[in-house]
């Protein structure tokens, strides 16, 4: 993958699509996840719009608060989550 795919995957707009679709999956308010996540409600609203890039600190805070991993929130994939599923059911299995 070219540095200009990456960009254009992990864009601060795409990300904060992503991480207001998890927010209102849970039928979480921005006050919600700055309750969990421990980020500033006006960070969040900025994320979301894609006005701002979230630190790397914002965005721990917000995968965990969300119980998504980083590689989801930066690029919309969860290859490090499946990966994980499958060796847990490997192990269950074996």
């Amino acid at each position: 993958m070219t540095l200009d795919a990456i960009r254009a995957i992990a864009n601060p707009l795409s990300m904060g699509r992503r991480i207001r679709s998890l927010r209102e999956s849970r039928k979480w308010r921005i006050a919600d996840l700055t309750q969990q996540s421990g980020v500033d409600s006006s960070c969040i609203c900025r994320i979301e719009l894609g006005r701002r890039a979230a630190s790397a600190e914002a965005l721990a805070a917000l995968s965990l608060a969300l119980d998504t991993t980083l590689d989801f929130l930066l690029c919309g994939e969860d290859s490090l989550r499946k990966a994980w599923e499958r060796r847990c059911a490997a192990e269950a299995t074996a």
